[in-house]
């Protein structure tokens, strides 16, 4: 397929966030994005446009029967700097389905997220930094604007002029795209219109069949779905979940009123689609047992979607800018952009141990930096970052910590080089629990 200014592959993480593409309904939480200025989304609404007509006419038509293409004569793309009330997946078909609808400024942050999600794993990172960014923003509370992705990440402004980064990055943007564009031509071949006057099953029934038509032309095409499982994780990052509401019941009747809900069932049968259309796929070079995989991953998320969005909403809620570092495979703490944890005095460095919470054992990180007698840091158990303040006395440090909503105090002696110590909730119904630590 040409490139779309983002060639075409879909790619490891990358294509996580781009099955949320197809939700267009607004979000009841209000969504904040980073700054792009006027002057940069004026840059790319020259750019992007030519690249995704390109495709339509060059790679989509050719695959379409003369009737579909006959239908799709007068369609066009639009492509207005922002679309307010549905970013980051500001991309929708109009009611008449003419009109297909692009907003810049999301095609500007799911390129950035190719960037990112390229320059990471080209060297040698995982993905991690990255999701708990959409995690943060996902969660992000205050008036002030988040702060942009790439360097927050320490990705350097550089990145695509290395060749490798550059090619990937172009790979999984594409990817992504072309999936959206696929799914809104599906809508307008449907003639599904708009979504008023019409029950929540109808809607659906329409969604289920712009998935199924846009993974029948990627098969046509050779453009194998391999990201669909991340693709699928990444809509419980932006979309609402049980955590938004302040009951059980407002969640279930917001659940049954929306058009695009990320539900066990529409995993259940895109995970259907993909296994009774994987012959189709034949030239792409994946076997079936391989789509079989992946198809049991999406089920596996269907089953636990409950789980996943009580993480997210706990995850997201202790994480801060400070905090998005890249990690090597098996960190739970990044590398920060700017402060150097290399200490060699007690209660300070870099430390790996374990801790308990409500009696089960989780490895612990922990990051510490000492001047005099007061020491500040950051731990992670897999669960968010908590936040570090103490005061050494005499060979034991006590400190005050902060995870998200929640607080508490705590005490960490050292001797031999090992840092033993408990941490205790303000939140007595919370717990306690104990630490074990060595200097990495």
């Amino acid at each position: 397929m040409p490139g779309l200014l983002r060639k075409s592959l879909t790619i490891c993480l990358t294509s996580v966030l781009f099955a949320a593409l197809m939700a267009v309904s607004p979000s009841v939480f209000a969504q904040k994005l980073p700054h792009y200025s006027d002057a940069v989304l004026a840059e790319w609404q020259q750019r992007y446009p030519r690249g995704i007509y390109s495709n339509y006419r060059e790679v989509i038509l050719p695959r379409l029967s003369p009737e579909q293409r006959n239908r799709l004569g007068n369609l066009v793309f639009e492509f207005p700097p922002r679309i307010e009330s549905h970013e980051p997946f500001g991309f929708a078909a109009d009611a008449n389905g003419q009109i297909i609808y692009m907003s810049v400024q999301s095609l500007k942050f799911l390129d950035d997220a190719s960037i990112a999600a390229a320059w990471l794993n080209r060297n040698g990172y995982t993905m991690e930094s990255l999701t708990n960014y959409w995690l943060m923003l996902r969660n992000w509370k205050g008036s002030d604007v988040p702060p942009p992705m790439l360097s927050t990440l320490c990705i350097p402004p550089d990145a695509i002029s290395n060749q490798d980064v550059d090619e990937l990055s172009q790979k999984i943007f594409s990817t992504a795209i072309f999936f959206v564009m696929l799914h809104e031509i599906g809508h307008v071949l449907g003639e599904h219109g708009g979504y008023e006057n019409i029950t929540p099953a109808v809607a659906r029934a329409r969604e289920q069949a712009a998935d199924a038509f846009a993974l029948d032309v990627m098969a046509k095409v050779g453009d194998a779905p391999l990201g669909v499982v991340n693709l699928f994780l990444a809509m419980t990052y932006f979309s609402d979940n049980s955590a938004d509401f302040a009951t059980t019941r407002a969640y279930e009747e917001n659940l049954a009123q929306r058009t695009h809900p990320l539900s066990p069932e529409r995993l259940r049968i895109f995970a259907d689609t993909l296994e009774e259309t994987a012959t189709n796929y034949s030239g792409s070079g994946i076997n079936r047992v391989e789509f079989t995989v992946i198809a049991a991953q999406i089920r596996l998320i269907a089953g636990t979607l409950k789980d996943i969005e009580l993480l997210t909403s706990l995850s997201g809620q202790a994480i801060s800018p400070a905090d998005l570092g890249p990690m090597k495979p098996g960190e739970k703490i990044g590398r920060s952009c700017t402060d150097d944890y290399s200490g060699t005095q007690a209660f300070s460095g870099r430390f790996k141990g374990v801790t308990t919470v409500n009696n089960v054992e989780f490895d612990l990180e922990a990051e510490l930096q000492r001047d005099g007698n007061r020491v500040t840091g950051r731990s992670s158990y897999g669960l968010g970052f908590s936040t570090i303040e103490g005061v050494v006395e005499a060979g034991t440090m006590h400190y005050r910590w902060k995870l998200g909503q929640w607080t508490g105090r705590g005490v960490l002696s050292h001797a031999d080089g090992i840092y033993n110590g408990e941490w205790i909730n303000d939140d007595p119904a919370q717990g306690s629990g104990m630490i074990r630590l060595k200097r990495r």
